[in-house]
Parts: structure tokens; C-alpha cells; sequence
């Protein structure tokens, strides 16, 4: 009988362990409109994770600072012999 208790335990285990991860994505995707105010925490600045946002506008300026580099080269990938 125990062996069929863990067996038991360990499907109640993975059911648990499966709604946590269905919850947890229909959360993310915004399904739970109806219990959460997504709009409150896309509007609050407080939340932002700011290493992001400044690692994105460095990668930007670089990317941008690259191309003009690029376009303003007088390399024209031709060898010179």
C-alpha cells in the first residue's frame, strides 16, 4: 500500500508542479485581467529593471555609431594591389 501512496504523491506532485506552470503563463500573457491590474505595473516606472533599459540604449548607440562609421569609410572591401 505505501508504494501505491508514493506513486500518489508523486502524480499529485506533477499535477501541482503542471498548474503552477499553466498559472504562471497565463499570467505572464495577461490572462488574468480579470483578478490583476497589468496596467498598474506597465505604468510604474518603479518596476522597470534599469541595467536593461541602459544595456538596450547602450547596445543602440553603439550599433548606430558603427553604422555611421561604416558609411562614412572610404574602405570600399576592393583589394589595392
Amino acid at each position: 500500500m505505501e508504494n501505491l501512496n508514493e506513486k500518489s504523491e508523486n502524480k499529485l506532485e506533477d499535477e501541482v508542479d503542471e498548474l503552477i506552470r499553466l498559472m504562471s503563463i497565463r499570467f505572464l500573457t495577461g490572462g488574468d485581467k480579470e483578478f490583476f491590474d497589468y496596467e498598474s505595473v506597465d505604468k510604474n516606472e518603479m518596476y522597470d529593471d534599469l541595467d536593461i533599459i541602459n544595456k538596450d540604449q547602450e547596445e543602440k548607440y553603439f550599433d548606430e555609431e558603427e553604422s555611421n562609421e561604416l558609411e562614412n569609410s572610404e574602405y570600399t572591401g576592393i583589394q589595392d594591389f
